[in-house]
């Protein structure tokens, strides 16, 4: 484990929160956005 390794979880953070608005903006619904992540984790 290096010392650089806990940097890369804070940014993957940051990015889900981007990433979650861009999905809210283009679906509209929360519906919308449990389906996406249902269908990306399968």
């Amino acid at each position: 484990m290096t010392p650089g390794e806990s940097v890369p979880h804070h940014q993957d953070m940051k990015t889900m929160q981007l990433v979650l608005k861009r999905i809210h903006d283009a679906v509209g619904h929360r519906g919308g956005i449990l389906n996406f992540f249902k269908k990306e984790k399968m």
